[in-house]
């Protein structure tokens, strides 16, 4: 074999090794590129899942402070009857402590004060 015919073949084998080299580097890239892409779409569903999750736990304690509030406005409710009709001398087991009208509409109105405030605070 002459050196030309060498000289020739080691030329075609280095430019065989260059494509080559070329053609894993730009696989390798695309790759790459690829698997971040990936990434950002997990990244962005996660993030997305995480305020779903965020959203449906801020309801979930508006609906629990919003009963927890109208509980609360009844129970205030209830004591403050019971109270008012030990200050009238009635007895709740044997009087059925009806109290009179003006006293009755104060407390009422007061309940139902309170029922709307819960909802003006926690309905938003």
């Amino acid at each position: 074999m002459s050196i030309k015919n060498k000289s020739e073949k080691n030329n075609n084998q280095n430019w065989l090794i260059i494509i080559l080299i070329i053609s894993i580097t730009i696989l390798g890239y695309g790759y790459m590129n690829y698997t971040s892409e990936q990434k950002a779409i997990e990244a962005k569903k996660e993030i997305e899942a995480s305020r779903v999750r965020e959203e449906k736990a801020k309801e979930t304690r508006k609906k629990l402070n919003l009963e927890y509030c109208q509980f609360e406005a009844e129970n205030d409710y209830n004591n403050y009857w019971n109270a008012q009709c030990k200050i009238q001398g009635l007895n709740k087991t044997t009087d059925g402590c009806s109290l009179p009208k003006y006293i009755a509409d104060g407390i009422e109105e007061r309940r139902e004060k309170a029922l709307e405030n819960c909802i003006k605070l926690y309905r938003q």
